[in-house]
């Protein structure tokens, strides 16, 4: 079949064909970042040479550990209302 033949909905021809569609929905985003890891951040008040723990909170998916850090202080953020500095002192990071 030529291209004139074709039925021209949406350019699918300009594409290079109709096949383009089907591999475009099989496609997983999550994929594109490479190898990922969970990261536990646990954030602490330290006095007179002890750890109080404050909070803790566990990152899933990442890319690396100072992602994981950074998405721990935000998620602190929006959970307490105030930044981590105000509550904690110390931040500690641990690979799980």
């Amino acid at each position: 079949m030529s291209r004139q033949q074709l039925p021209i909905i949406g350019h699918a021809w300009a594409l290079g064909g109709l096949h383009r569609a089907a591999d475009v929905s099989a496609h997983d985003a999550r994929r594109r970042i490479g190898p990922t890891a969970r990261f536990r951040v646990t954030f602490a008040k330290e006095l007179m040479g002890l750890r109080f723990p404050i909070a803790s909170v566990e990152v899933r998916r990442t890319r690396n550990a100072d992602w994981a850090r950074r998405v721990a202080e935000l998620r602190f953020n929006r959970r307490y209302g105030m930044n981590w500095r105000m509550r904690a002192n110390v931040e500690e990071l641990e690979a799980v």
